[in-house]
């Protein structure tokens, strides 16, 4: 029987995401149980059309559900908890469930380091919400268009009023 490993490394944004959710789950009192189950549950579901959608609507049922489906009186206090910090933090990863099993499994890893380093201060969110952000914004810091110039794009989108476009 030949076991394979297989690593997930996290891009710097997602880094930053994974250490806000694993402090602020920490800091809420968050049982580090109850987060495994959420992921082993997004896991089930990640190869699926609307995972991470589905995976947000999953943790507002729990949390709206949680005296009757919990073993303890704090469960529905730890999935209200849980999803305020994936509001909070992961919204923008919605729609990238393997990404967010990525986060969330190393928030996980980390809540045990955190439980035990002592008090946590204030907890920074990250500088942007996803890496398609940090690439927009590193992308904005390197153009040097002007006014009048002419730019080549393929439209991908037009929601809300607002043009998407590749570059």
């Amino acid at each position: 029987m030949q076991t394979t490993l297989q690593t997930h490394e996290l891009s710097e944004i997602e880094w930053q995401a994974a250490t806000a959710v694993s402090q602020s789950l920490v800091k809420g009192g968050m049982d580090e149980n109850e987060l495994r189950k959420a992921i082993a549950y997004l896991r089930t579901i990640k190869d699926q059309t609307g995972a991470g959608e589905q995976f947000f609507g999953y943790l507002t049922t729990l949390a709206k559900q949680g005296d009757r489906i919990g073993h303890s009186k704090k469960t529905k206090e730890y999935y209200e908890g849980l999803v305020e910090v994936c509001d909070r933090f992961l919204k923008a990863y919605q729609e990238d469930a393997p990404a967010l099993d990525r986060i969330l499994s190393w928030a996980a890893r980390l809540m045990k380091y955190y439980k035990n380093a002592g008090p946590i201060g204030e907890i920074a969110a990250p500088e942007f919400e996803s890496q398609r952000q940090l690439e927009v914004a590193q992308a904005k810091a390197s153009a040097k268009a002007e006014v009048g110039d002419k730019l080549e794009a393929e439209v991908i989108a037009i929601a809300k009023g607002k043009l998407h476009a590749n570059f």
